[in-house]
């Protein structure tokens, strides 16, 4: 016995039956055993399936079957994994349009059992209360228990033939196909909204706001749902069922950073041709701050009202606010995205800006970024520079960034000896006096007036050395006493 068994649990895990290690059950009657499915072992409708489908054939006696003839312990093991597989890949597969239409039409086993068809000529066709249950699986189980007299014979048979929620959903669905879908809901519903973080995909259920009361239709199975292109992303669907449910999944990916509004449109089908469309509003949570700042060299930047930039987001919970890449003297405070300091550098630096949403609900939460350019204005040329009295100096040209705009260079003083053009913002001469002599540059630029302090440093010439052209004769030497 404990050999079958073996057999059973193996031949189960081959198939890939998924948790099934454990529902067989062995009893032992009138010196033989039984085999039977576990109820207990199994969920949902599975478990239901098991006990109305399963019990006529695997209520097998062993009795005749002896303890050691193997083969017979063998051949029973094979067929119960058999009807086990067959059962649970049944099940797996989603509810449909196509199955409810091969239920509608098709005679189950047993043979006597009559079928949809039998009593209806055609969903379209058929009375009033048939055609409710138009996606509606609910007024199908009413049938199932009699709940409508006059469909008392309809409803043995389908007491026998549809016992699970997956075959009473297929129906509705296939008679759903000659109505037209209907929506709860009119645009500017919340259920017709998303909120999803920036980059990631957001997925929206809409089957709970289509009619399932059978007033209104369904999608057909390919193509039943229709969606438009948003404007800053890219939209889909996908028709989903499980066992006893149906999902018509919509889906919304943001293009790259983007953060805002947006929104797209989708079309339930049926198979009839008749459909209706709502409007799906789409709340794209990201960076919402500017894409560029401009901050000036030397200048200290404050938190707050003082900050040089603010990262900000459209999700009033965004948390941990982050810049990478920012210039030299500056950082991001990361409770509330001020950045601050005090620039050292010129130039466009590249920063990555980013924080952590927390209020997406139609996608996951998580990180956020956006690329922003940090421009500092400034003067670019020396802050300091050497010369020597009465030697001619190399020009000394002002440069700024951005690029300073002609004749709008600036010196504050001009040392002796030296000279300064306004117009192309060179010093030039042969310094006359030696000593440190501090003065402000400046010019304007596309961002504004920039300065910077400039040192010119003058080295002395030393004593001054007299010569004469041609050369004085030598003092003849002259002794004596006077």
């Amino acid at each position: 016995m404990a050999l079958a068994r073996r057999l059973v649990l193996s031949l189960c895990n081959d198939l890939e039956i998924p948790s099934y290690t454990e529902i067989c059950w062995w009893r032992r009657l009138r010196g033989g055993y039984t085999v039977a499915i576990h109820p207990d072992q199994l969920e949902g409708d599975v478990r239901e399936e098991s006990v109305q489908l399963l019990a006529p054939f695997v209520q097998a006696s062993l009795a005749g079957v002896g303890t050691r003839n193997h083969i017979g312990l063998v051949r029973l093991a094979m067929f119960v994994c058999l009807m086990l597989s067959l059962l649970v890949g049944t099940l797996a597969q989603a509810q449909s349009v196509a199955q409810g239409l091969t239920l509608y039409s098709t005679a189950l086993a047993p043979p006597s059992l009559d079928t949809c068809a039998g009593c209806h000529s055609s969903p379209a066709a058929a009375t009033a209360n048939h055609r409710l249950a138009s996606n509606n699986p609910q007024h199908i189980l009413d049938a199932i228990n009699g709940v409508f007299v006059a469909n008392v014979g309809g409803a043995m048979d389908f007491l026998q033939g549809f016992t699970s929620a997956q075959q009473r959903l297929s129906l509705a669905l296939f008679i759903g196909q000659q109505k037209i879908p209907l929506f709860t809901v009119s645009n500017g519903n919340a259920a017709l909204a998303m909120r999803v973080r920036s980059g990631a995909l957001g997925t929206k259920d809409i089957y709970p706001v289509i009619q399932n009361d059978g007033s209104g239709g369904a999608a057909k199975d390919s193509g039943g749902l229709v969606t438009t292109s948003p404007t800053n992303g890219s939209s889909g669907s996908a028709q989903v069922g499980a066992t006893s449910t149906m999902n018509y999944n919509l889906t919304y990916l943001s293009n790259a950073q983007y953060a805002g509004a947006d929104s797209f449109g989708v079309t339930v089908l049926s198979a009839a041709g008749t459909s209706a469309s709502r409007t799906i509003a789409v709340t794209v949570l990201g960076i919402t701050s500017a894409a560029s700042v401009q901050g000036f060299k030397g200048l200290t930047y404050t938190a707050g009202a003082g900050a040089l930039y603010k990262v900000t987001s459209n999700d009033a919970g965004a948390t941990t606010f982050t810049a990478t890449g920012l210039p030299a003297g500056l950082t991001v405070n990361p409770a509330n995205g001020d950045i601050t300091g005090t620039t050292s550098s010129t130039g466009a630096f590249a920063v990555t800006v980013g924080a952590t949403t927390t209020g997406a609900t139609e996608s996951s939460n998580g990180t956020v970024s956006k690329s922003i350019t940090v421009n500092i204005a400034g003067i670019t040329s020396a802050a300091s520079v050497n010369y020597s009295q009465n030697v001619t100096i190399s020009t000394y040209q002002i440069t700024a960034f951005p690029a300073a705009i002609a004749g709008t260079y600036t010196l504050s003083s001009v040392p002796p000896g030296l000279a300064f053009n306004s117009t192309s913002g060179q010093i030039t001469g042969t310094p006359s006096t030696s000593g440190s002599f501090p003065v402000t540059i400046g010019a304007t630029t596309s961002a504004g007036v920039v300065t910077q302090g400039l040192t010119i440093n003058v080295a002395t010439a030393g004593p001054p050395i007299i010569t004469t052209t041609p050369a004085l004769p030598i003092s003849p030497l002259v002794a004596g006493t006077v």
